[in-house]
């Protein structure tokens, strides 16, 4: 009798160390943002591209949200962190936007442009050279674009003129524009003019 009430006593004391053991269903990404970042809300791509008149409905009166300002400083403008409203106005060579739940507003000129997080939104009449798009549920509508990469999962981007290039490495990204010249796709459920 001594020996079975220490076996249950064992399992029970065994069951709660590896209780503590368990894994995660999945993997885990942590995106850790640089200073200063940008970005603002869009519209879900659409067969015919249009640029929304304003920034994403928060709920909130816009008069009560504030929009930060963004210098483009020796051609570098670089906006970080979380959950901010910003604008940034006129030609800029290189804008990096670096966090989560970012808003910017973007009109001029850009070389490149890369948004690197989650949940951010830009918009503007801005025409990007280059574009770069890593992570998840992202949305942009940008008037001109002329070379697109997205790596990640559910990103909408938006362009209201032909793009000459696309690159897409992820799933369920939606690309809409008057066109695409080439096309270099993997994923699935990836959508884009012609596929």
């Amino acid at each position: 009798m001594k020996i079975r009430v220490l076996a249950v006593a064992a399992a029970v004391i065994a069951a709660s160390l590896l209780a503590g053991c368990a894994g995660e269903a999945a993997p885990r990404r942590t995106v850790v943002p640089t200073p200063d970042a940008t970005s603002a809300s869009t519209p879900d791509a659409t067969s015919t591209p249009t640029l929304p008149a304003s920034g994403p409905d928060t709920g909130a009166p816009t008069s009560a949200v504030s929009t930060t300002p963004v210098a483009c400083t020796n051609g570098l403008a670089t906006v970080a962190g979380a959950a901010g409203r910003y604008a940034l106005s006129g030609d800029c060579a290189a804008v990096t936007i670096a966090g989560n739940d970012l808003s910017l507003q973007v009109d001029g000129s850009i070389g490149t442009m890369t948004l690197q997080g989650d949940r951010s939104h830009v918009t503007g009449g801005a025409d990007v050279s280059t574009m770069v798009v890593e992570g998840q549920d992202n949305s942009l509508a940008i008037a001109k674009v002329d070379d697109l990469t997205i790596r990640g999962q559910r990103n909408s981007i938006t362009s209201t003129t032909d793009l000459p290039r696309l690159q897409i490495a992820g799933t369920n990204n939606t690309v809409a524009a008057a066109g695409v010249g080439s096309a270099v796709v993997s994923g699935t459920g990836n959508t884009y003019p012609g596929s």
